[in-house]
């Protein structure tokens, strides 16, 4: 079977050509005003009234009905949760381990901190381009 374009009439709705799909298309004008609706205005759940309405003002732009703003709305919601939860399951890529080192075992079982620079103001030039500066002399190692 082929599809056949639909072909724009003056008033920017569409005539539907022999075998082609009855699909809707919004004309700029109406996907403006939906948007505008959508975003600024805060209409996410229209009543039925409201979606009457809504296509009655949308008709002027072009063909449209009342189910196709129906769908238009329950559509872009379903695509705005869709994207909320791809951005919440994007890793991060890992963790950020700001202490420069870990702690370890002595032989007799105490344990010693090796966590140097960890603390900002300790040890740490900040005009240096380097987190571990060679001229400072206060890095410590305590033990536990």
């Amino acid at each position: 079977m082929e599809l056949q374009a639909q072909q724009p009439t003056e008033e920017g709705g569409s005539i539907q050509a022999a075998g082609s799909s009855n699909r809707w298309a919004p004309t700029p004008p109406q996907l403006r005003i939906l948007k505008g609706l959508y975003y600024d205005k805060g209409f996410k759940y229209p009543t039925p009234e409201q979606i009457q309405e809504i296509c009655l003002h949308l008709k002027q732009y072009g063909q449209i009905e009342d189910k196709n703003v129906f769908f238009w709305f329950q559509n872009l919601k379903a695509r705005e949760r869709q994207k909320l939860k791809e951005f919440r399951n994007v890793p991060v890529g890992g963790s950020l381990d700001l202490n420069f080192g870990s702690t370890s075992s002595t032989d007799d079982g105490r344990s010693i901190d090796l966590n140097f620079g960890s603390r900002v103001g300790y040890g740490v030039d900040p005009y240096s381009s380097s987190p571990f500066n060679t001229n400072t002399s206060t890095t410590s190692f305590g033990t536990t």
